[in-house]
């Protein structure tokens, strides 16, 4: 697992500044660490963000810590990072959310069938050196409609599931039947009412 470059940022210089050359804001904090702005090249956090699982390394100054992306900010039509939060994750068991990757070529897709993902994340609790970046649940035995629980999915050993077991991760779905509803047509047309057949109520009175 690479590290992610941290370094202390001044407050007094802009965000818009520090942006424009090459760097995002952010914080570090929590666990043993003391509320810090720090700032790292956007190459740097794109790699993190994209390649690593809950956990990551981060170091800062001369230390290394495990820490955790708490929060990230997004520009709403670019997608570019525009500041991120990073708690840190002291040494001891914590509860995690992994994300889920899915392995494999169903059997009922192979028959027609839909896989549908569900969740893209599990939780799992565990000691940090013990933590993969993602966990792997693999579907190829996976039929038209079957599914899969977290119950179903195989952790590593020192890891146990910290979601509720029944909640369905993944199914494979039959292909929608499509029927073609055709308007009943009518044979007879009704038949028109000409001017001469109206009556009024003075004609049915008299």
């Amino acid at each position: 697992m690479s590290t992610l470059q941290l370094q202390k940022r001044d407050p007094n210089i802009s965000a818009k500044e520090l942006r424009k050359q090459g760097f995002v804001p952010g914080v570090f904090y929590g666990g043993n660490v003391n509320n810090t702005p720090v700032m790292t090249t956007k190459v740097d956090l794109q790699k993190h963000i994209h390649a690593s699982g809950a956990v990551n390394k981060v170091s800062e100054g001369k230390k290394d810590f495990d820490a955790k992306f708490d929060d990230i900010q997004l520009h709403p039509v670019t997608h570019e990072v525009l500041h991120f939060s990073l708690i840190h994750l002291p040494k001891g068991e914590h509860v995690l959310e992994l994300p889920l990757v899915f392995e494999g070529n169903a059997s009922g897709v192979k028959e027609g069938g839909i896989f549908v993902s569900q969740r893209e994340t599990i939780k799992v609790s565990g000691m940090l050196k013990h933590m993969p970046e993602h966990i792997v649940v693999d579907i190829s035995n996976l039929n038209i409609g079957d599914n899969i629980h977290f119950d179903d999915i195989k952790l590593p050993n020192n890891l146990t599931l910290s979601d509720e077991g029944s909640l369905t991760v993944a199914s494979c779905q039959a292909p929608k039947q499509l029927k073609e509803v055709e308007e009943p047509t009518s044979l007879n047309e009704p038949e028109a009412i000409s001017e001469d057949n109206e009556k009024t109520e003075e004609d049915l009175a008299s």
